[in-house]
């Protein structure tokens, strides 16, 4: 009914599926680690003794994705991949008003 009203509020429901990450930023982390395989498979380590420092270049995509999932904007306090998105519709679809003046 239009203007029912019960006394009870519901309680919010918590999105987190693992270690507190929600569906979202694990796809998000899942693709990064995709891409970092990916790499892997394409581009050769680099040529150094040491296993860990050869194979580093590897792990940007999935440097890249954790950035993305974990970084606040500090002045609004938005994740970073909202605050991106909402920048760039506001640059693409902002209207631009012309006011004519008489010289």
């Amino acid at each position: 009914m239009y203007g029912y009203y019960h006394s009870l509020k519901q309680k919010p429901q918590s999105n987190n599926i693992v270690w507190g990450l929600t569906f979202i930023q694990l796809v998000a982390l899942g693709v990064g680690v995709k891409l970092s395989l990916m790499l892997a498979e394409i581009i050769p380590p680099l040529p150094i003794n040491n296993i860990t420092l050869s194979h580093i270049h590897h792990l940007i995509p999935l440097g890249i994705s954790m950035s993305l999932v974990f970084m606040k904007q500090s002045k609004t306090g938005l994740p970073l991949p909202k605050y991106l998105f909402s920048l760039a519709k506001y640059r693409l679809y902002r209207r631009k008003v012309y006011v004519w003046r008489k010289k």
